[in-house]
């Protein structure tokens, strides 16, 4: 594991999409010398494309959002392991 000692942030609130809150950019630890406006703006370019890219429906962007869980999955897996442990117990009683 490395250990960074500083990273630069760039947190961007009040974004004009009634989808996104807020974005987080963590930036490259090489400084190109240039203003913190253009990292700015390089930012808010790529909230723009991506908001585009949503409402355009580009196929590439998939929203995430928490996990349902699958219960019936859930039910069928102990139910097998429940099975698989009584047919184990079974081999060693009688075998």
């Amino acid at each position: 594991m490395t250990a960074k000692s500083s990273r630069r942030v760039v947190i961007i609130n009040n974004i004009k999409s009634d989808r996104i809150e807020q974005a987080i950019f963590i930036l490259r630890g090489d400084k190109d010398g240039k203003p913190s406006s253009f990292v700015l703006q390089e930012a808010q370019e790529i909230i723009d494309n991506y908001i585009h890219k949503i409402k355009e429906g580009d196929p590439f962007i998939k929203e995430t959002h928490p996990k349902k869980r699958n219960r019936a999955g859930l039910l069928s897996a102990v139910i097998v392991l429940g099975m698989l442990s009584l047919v184990v117990a079974f081999k060693f009683l009688v075998g």
